[in-house]
């Protein structure tokens, strides 16, 4: 963008320059003392030297601001889904999440833990008679029951459903808050078409009020009121743009794109509702914190399994000094955790009082989320009465006021004093549609998230 501005802004130097040389040839070109052409000149209207250069360099200008304003202003447009499947692919909580889901994935394989092999040398058997022993080569290995092995497993395949399902949480509070984001966005798009109607509006009423005063039908207060007028919502829509800047900055933020977007180009619309029956059992954040009782539930068996005896055994080769044939053997041996038992029990102990905890962490969200969607609801409801009364008789009447207070007041039947407190009346009923709609949309998302609905 910055480098198409450049190339613009040199094409209009360039062309500045041809201009005024152009000029400056046709002025050597010309005799200044001739009164003849110069009379002619003034007699049939032909523009002087000066007046030309003026004319093309104003040309010029006006050319290059209008292009550099329809360079700038030209954004892309996306629809929701499409803004939607774009930040499942770039979103960097996605992508976090994504490689969490792999670490979870790699760390599954290795349930099967087994010690290391130990190699050993023993020189045993040494006495007075006979120093240089029985020297014996062998490698020892320790082995868990196979329940033990079974249980980590489980616990790490749990540990991946948790992570994979914390992924859906991420996506579903991200969509929540890109369309969010993107119904603001549309939403002030819309209120700055509103804006620019009574802008135009107004500026047409000064040009008719600027008129009027020539003419002497009225008095110059009407005029002085309606520049202001158009003054006004002049700074209103600068003040929009700028709130639509801070939504597209906050979009890019989750679309995880460098550039600028904006809605598609039709006046905002509803969010689609979906009622569930059960709305909230089904929610995501429900899921991970019954994976967490999973979680919990799982080491509570990594435990009671660590009471259970382990194995070792032992595989040797021997060489009686001064024996050609060496003589080999095995040991296995059983380790039996006598003394710890309190330990055990005490970790068991924790985990089921772990696994309490996240119980009650459940049932605290549950209800947390079923009351959150009855407010939701209730708001979307009240929205709703509200927003179709607008739908059903505000609108139509807003413009019918907007459409006879124009021509009554250019037929001279109201002053302009009258005619913008119409307007005003008029414009009030279209904003206030306008947050009526977005309030709704607002409470339609809230409730669309809550249940967990396919929006």
């Amino acid at each position: 963008m910055n480098r198409a501005i450049e190339i613009l802004y040199n094409f209009c130097c360039v062309a500045l320059l041809y201009g005024n040389n152009s000029i400056r040839r046709a002025k050597l070109n010309s005799s200044t003392t001739d009164e003849r052409i110069a009379t002619q000149r003034c007699l049939t209207g032909v523009p002087s030297a000066g007046t030309q250069k003026s004319i093309i360099q104003t040309t010029v200008l006006l050319l290059c601001f209008v292009t550099a304003s329809t360079i700038v202003t030209a954004q892309q447009r996306i629809s929701f889904n499409a803004a939607f499947d774009t930040a499942l692919q770039n979103n960097l909580q996605i992508r976090s999440s994504d490689l969490q889901i792999q670490r979870s994935r790699t760390l599954q394989n290795t349930w099967l833990d087994i010690p290391r092999t130990g190699a050993f040398i023993e020189n045993e058997d040494i006495n007075p008679q006979d120093p240089k022993g029985i020297l014996k080569i062998g490698l020892s290995q320790s082995i868990e029951m196979p329940s033990v092995y079974r249980a980590r497993r489980n616990l790490l395949q749990e540990q991946v459903k948790s992570v994979e399902i914390t992924k859906q949480v991420r996506a579903l509070e991200i969509k929540r808050e890109l369309q969010t984001t993107y119904y603001n966005l549309w939403y002030l798009q819309s209120k700055q078409l509103l804006w620019q109607r009574l802008d135009s509006i107004y500026s047409s009423l000064a040009k008719a009020a600027v008129l009027r005063v020539k003419t002497g039908e009225s008095a110059g207060l009407d005029s002085l009121s309606a520049m202001a007028r158009a003054r006004e919502t002049t700074v209103q829509l600068s003040l929009l743009q700028r709130d639509i800047q801070v939504q597209q900055e906050n979009l890019k933020r989750l679309l995880g794109s460098p550039f600028n977007f904006l809605p598609i180009e039709n006046t905002v619309q509803r969010v689609p509702v979906s009622f569930l029956d059960s709305p909230v059992n089904n929610h995501p954040q429900l899921q991970l914190q019954q994976q967490n009782i999973s979680i919990a539930q799982a080491e509570i068996r990594v435990q009671e399994q660590g009471r259970k005896p382990n194995f070792e055994g032992r595989f040797f080769s021997q060489r009686l000094y001064g024996l050609s044939n060496p003589y080999s053997g095995f040991s296995v041996s059983v380790g039996i955790p006598l003394f710890a038992s309190k330990t055990y029990k005490n970790r068991i102990k924790a985990g089921e009082l772990e696994r309490s905890y996240q119980q009650s962490v459940l049932d605290y969200e549950r209800l947390t989320l079923s009351t959150n969607y009855n407010q939701a609801y209730q708001q979307l409801q009240k929205d709703l009465e509200l927003l179709t009364y607008y739908e059903s008789t505000g609108l139509a009447q807003a413009d019918k006021i907007i459409k006879s207070s124009n021509l009554a007041y250019r037929g001279g039947e109201i002053n302009f004093a009258e005619l913008t407190q119409y307007l005003t009346q008029a414009i009030d009923i279209q904003k206030n549609y306008l947050d009526v709609l977005n309030q709704y949309n607002q409470s339609a998302i809230q409730v669309n998230y809550l249940s967990n609905a396919k929006w």
